[in-house]
């Protein structure tokens, strides 16, 4: 059905660990966000993952993972549970998406098609944002940072 997505848990590989030492050994792509916080893109094994962490700590902001050339992109936030359960839109340039929303342990998780609209118009413009009622939750790529954004999605198509 056009439009829907899927919501529910993250990994369990990378929700709860940020990828291991011995991936990070593989020397991956990282971009300075802001201090401290960096992207960082682990696209060596499986899944892809592109993420918005402080290194060398648990913490995580945002993962986008996806196996090679599934076709499917799984979207983690880490800061959501104040949106709680229910309804969500996904809105990306002029394009939305609906879908159910579930916050597990801080992490607002959703699964959409990489060829999806609203991923796409993520891709060109960095920008999406996910509201329900009065609360917006935006995940922000900088035009610096969107060569890490294009490869993790060209990874990621299927």
């Amino acid at each position: 059905m056009p439009g829907l997505l899927i919501l529910g848990l993250a990994s369990a590989a990378h929700a709860q660990n940020p990828p291991s030492p011995a991936r990070q050994d593989a020397r991956p792509a990282t971009v300075t966000v802001g201090a401290p916080w960096v992207w960082t893109l682990y696209a060596d094994g499986e899944p892809v993952v592109l993420a918005q962490e402080i290194p060398d700590t648990p913490q995580l902001k945002t993962t986008l993972e996806c196996e090679p050339r599934s076709g499917q992109v799984r979207l983690s936030l880490y800061d959501a549970a104040d949106l709680g359960n229910g309804p969500v839109i996904l809105r990306s340039g002029p394009h939305t998406a609906t879908g159910e929303m579930q916050t597990v342990r801080l992490r607002l998780s959703t699964s959409l098609p990489a060829d999806h609209p609203v991923f796409m118009a993520f891709v060109n413009n960095g920008e999406m944002k996910f509201s329900r009622e009065e609360q917006v939750k935006t995940v922000s790529v900088g035009p610096q940072h969107l060569p890490l954004l294009r490869r993790f999605a060209r990874a990621c198509a299927g």
